[in-house]
């Protein structure tokens, strides 16, 4: 079995350019300033569900995971501020 994996590091982003970059990876890890006045970032991990929308592990503490519709949506109702989303496909 092949365990290589391909991996595209992006840099900062308007988070909606990150939607269509992330369509065709298997999963990505995304770091993110926490708000605008907030000076702490976090890194998440992404998956595609077969529903079309993405989970999100790693959000809060206290959930394995959350379900957004889209990277931008996850940013948009957090308030977030990409830094990086690393790509990672077959």
């Amino acid at each position: 079995e092949n365990t290589d994996a391909e991996v595209t590091s992006l840099g900062p982003a308007r988070f909606h350019e990150y939607d269509p970059l992330f369509a065709d990876a298997k999963a990505a890890v995304f770091t993110f300033w926490n708000g605008p006045d907030k000076w702490t970032i976090h890194t998440v991990m992404l998956r595609h569900l077969r529903s079309g929308r993405i989970r999100v592990f790693n959000m809060f503490n206290n959930r394995l995971y959350l379900d957004f519709d889209s990277v931008s949506a996850l940013c948009s109702k957090n308030k977030l501020i990409p830094i990086s989303l690393i790509l990672i496909s077959e």
